[in-house]
Formats: C-alpha cells, sequence, structure tokens
C-alpha cells in the first residue's frame, strides 16, 4: 500500500504523524515515503509527480492544467502554475505553494488529502467554482494538517473509503478468480496491494472466504410455497454439520422477496439445528431460489465473498 506524503522542502515534516495515524487506521504494516517539492536544479521533471497527481483529482471538465515551471531570476525558483481553459487565465502560484499546495497525501497514486485552502486557490481561476468533486464521489479530502483532530479524522475517512473500494475490488476479482485455492500472496500481486494488507483485513485467516464451517451449512425453509403479495411467518432452519459453534451468525434471505425483520441473527451448537421465525413477502408468482448467506461476526468485512446457498421456493 503506497502511502506518500508530498512536502515543501524547508517546511515542518508531517511523515512521522501520517505514519503513526495510517498505521492505526488503515494497517499497522504501512509505510509513508516523503517526496519534496521544489525538485532539484536541473530536474525540474521531479515535480510532475505531484502536479499529475494532483491534475488527476481534477475532473477534465473544469478544464485545469497544471505544470510546473521554474524561474532562474534571482537563483532557481520552481512553481506551479495553471491553466484554465473555462476562462482563459493563465496564474502562477510561487510564494503560495508551502501553505496552499503542500503538504498533501497520495495512496496508491491517488490524490487523497490536500492542504486547507488549495480549493480557494485553484477556484480563484474558475469563477469561484470548486475544483474538487466531494470526496465521496472520488475526489479529496481539505484538511488543516496544523490541526491534529483534523488530520486524525481525515485519516480515518480515507483509511474507511480505502477499505470499502477495496473490497469491492475484491468482490469483482472473486467473480473471476478462485479465492479458495488461490495464494494470498499472488492476490495481493495482482490488486496490486501489500500482503500485509490483505491479512490485516482478514484478521489473521488465510482463507477467510473459504471456512471449513461455512460448507457444512444446511439451510431449509418451511412451508416451500408462499402467497403472493402478502405476509407469511416462514421457519428459516440452519443444520451446523460443522465441529465449530456458530455464534450470533447474520443471516440474510436475498430473492424478489420483502423480509421482516431486516436484521436476522441465530445461534447454533456444533453438529445441531436451530430455527427462527421470519416473515417474507414475495413480490411475484413463479419458481424462484431464495439464496441464504450466513457470516460470522469476524467474516462480516468480507461478507460479500461468502457464497450464498440457494433454496427453491414456489410463489403462488
Amino acid at each position: 500500500m503506497k502511502v506518500t506524503i508530498h512536502e515543501f522542502k524547508g517546511s515542518e515534516s508531517k511523515r512521522t504523524q501520517l505514519e503513526e495515524l495510517f498505521a492505526k487506521y488503515l494497517y499497522p504494516g504501512v509505510k509513508v515515503t516523503a517526496e519534496e517539492f521544489p525538485p532539484a536544479y536541473g530536474r525540474a521533471e521531479q515535480g510532475w509527480r505531484y502536479v499529475k497527481l494532483l491534475q488527476a483529482a481534477t475532473p477534465p471538465e473544469q478544464g485545469i492544467t497544471l505544470s510546473v515551471d521554474a524561474s532562474s531570476f534571482g537563483g532557481y525558483r520552481a512553481y506551479i502554475r495553471a491553466y484554465f481553459a473555462l476562462t482563459g487565465r493563465y496564474l502562477s502560484y510561487a510564494d503560495t505553494l508551502p501553505n496552499n499546495f503542500f503538504p498533501a497525501v497520495s495512496v496508491q497514486d491517488r490524490m487523497v488529502l490536500v492542504p486547507h485552502g488549495l480549493k480557494g486557490q485553484l477556484a480563484q481561476g474558475t469563477n469561484e467554482m470548486s475544483p474538487f468533486p466531494a470526496f465521496k464521489e472520488g475526489g479529496v479530502l481539505e484538511v488543516d494538517f496544523g490541526d491534529q483532530n483534523a488530520v486524525r479524522n481525515a485519516v480515518r475517512l480515507v483509511s474507511e473509503r480505502l477499505h470499502a473500494d477495496f473490497l469491492k475490488d475484491l468482490q469483482a476479482y472473486g467473480r473471476f478468480q478462485d479465492l479458495n485455492n488461490l495464494p494470498l500472496q499472488v492476490l495481493a500481486d495482482d490488486l496490486n496491494t501489500d500482503l500485509g494488507y490483505i491479512q490485516h483485513l482478514l484478521k489473521g485467516d488465510q482463507h477467510v472466504f473459504d471456512r471449513a464451517s461455512y460448507n457444512y451449512f444446511e439451510w431449509s425453509i418451511t412451508p416451500e410455497e408462499l402467497p403472493v403479495n402478502r405476509w407469511t411467518k416462514v421457519t428459516l432452519t440452519l443444520k451446523n454439520n460443522s465441529d465449530q459453534e456458530l455464534e450470533r451468525l447474520s443471516v440474510q434471505l436475498r430473492g424478489p422477496v420483502k423480509v421482516s425483520p431486516e436484521r436476522i441473527e441465530m445461534t447454533v451448537a456444533a453438529r445441531s439445528s436451530a430455527d427462527t421465525l421470519v416473515a417474507v413477502k414475495p413480490e411475484e408468482s413463479g419458481d424462484y431460489p431464495l439464496e441464504i448467506v450466513g457470516v460470522l461476526p469476524q467474516d462480516k468485512p468480507l461478507a460479500a465473498l461468502v457464497n450464498a446457498r440457494p433454496i427453491w421456493v414456489k410463489f403462488i
């Protein structure tokens, strides 16, 4: 998991603080590397990495083009230049770089944190329009790096978003690969992440999605014929054929039905069965497979990877 803090040369480094926070909220083995701006004389191209990541965070429709330029007047000085196609303006940022452009944080070559004030600087060339989308829509978070609480909350939000995005990628990957027999290192390489990060998400389980007890579930529903557009009380039975007690198993029913209660929880002793009552309302007639998924509390982050068991039911 590549985490980089982009800092202005000569400013107080925030790398250690960021590494401690990402170790807490993302995963313990994360390392944060630091890159300084401006680059050394004659190597202005090194400043392009920060600018490219910032450019990638700006939607094309904003018409903002960022570049690195340098001046030798009064000594070598690199700065950031912006062209705003919608207004036809050019703006050069030199004196405002230390406070309004740095520090910034990228993860896996995606800009995620920028300093408070950057949006305002860039908005000057866009007729005061925000240059970045909202964070939940794939944008960046603007944060005051001098406020420890603000930085802590920002890192937590970024880590939660990264976890959610990775699990979506893992779910999509699982549609084309047999995760049960795939070495975790191969999985990490294919998804461009660290083995330690995946192990952290799995909480020490090498194959949480191949937990033996899940393969020994037997589900049944009584009755197997239900009237359409009416609530009917049904008995959901789980037979646990494993040697493991299933405590607080979270159960989901999926299909063209409404289910009440929406949250179902069961505890089943090893080598035994247990029942629970639920109300089901079919939405259309026909023969359909109701998909049932039971997930233990420690596996909830990867619930989408647990195979559902179909039970055929007739709606009349």
